[in-house]
């Protein structure tokens, strides 16, 4: 058996709702959408882009490229990006897809870690500025802190690193 309380909170709760919705359609958002994804490759599982990566149908240069855009593409939408190394992230990026095709020709690995031992191997990570990026700022979110960069990886960022992530 429902109480008479059960009955009530229903009712205020469908109050409150009605309540809602008016207020919402008086004042409508501003809340700006971000623009779609275009590119399949961002809407990919990690570990299949990996596999991609590794077998040398997909090369990290072009996965790099594709997230770097995405970020230029939101960024004026979210503010979340406060330093960047777009550049850098290429460079390394085409390292990886160098090791790949040294790697998939039959050769030893070029520095002595095998493309296949590294479970991220060519996917970007972006980290938070609360987290040590060797170079990038390290602000935590403190204004007093504006101008501090990194001068080493964070433990969980060099974890990452070893994993082939860029």
């Amino acid at each position: 058996m429902v109480s008479v309380g059960y009955y009530i909170k229903r009712t205020i709760r469908a109050i409150i709702d009605i309540f809602v919705r008016i207020i919402g359609l008086l004042y409508p958002s501003n809340q700006r959408y971000l623009p779609p994804i275009t590119d399949r490759l961002l809407l990919e599982p990690a570990i299949n882009l990996v596999k991609r990566i590794q077998t040398g149908q997909l090369k990290s240069e072009d996965l790099v490229k594709a997230y770097i855009d995405r970020i230029k593409t939101v960024q004026p939408h979210i503010n979340a990006v406060i330093d960047e190394r777009y550049e850098l992230a290429i460079e390394d990026a085409k390292e990886v897809d160098k090791r790949v095709t040294h790697e998939l020709q039959g050769n030893e690995p070029l520095n002595g870690v095998s493309i296949h031992s590294q479970p991220l191997l060519g996917i970007p990570f972006s980290g938070k500025d609360s987290i040590a990026i060797k170079d990038m700022l390290y602000m935590a979110g403190c204004p007093a802190r504006k101008d501090i960069r990194a001068t080493k990886d964070a433990p969980s960022v060099g974890r990452l690193r070893n994993a082939g992530a860029i």
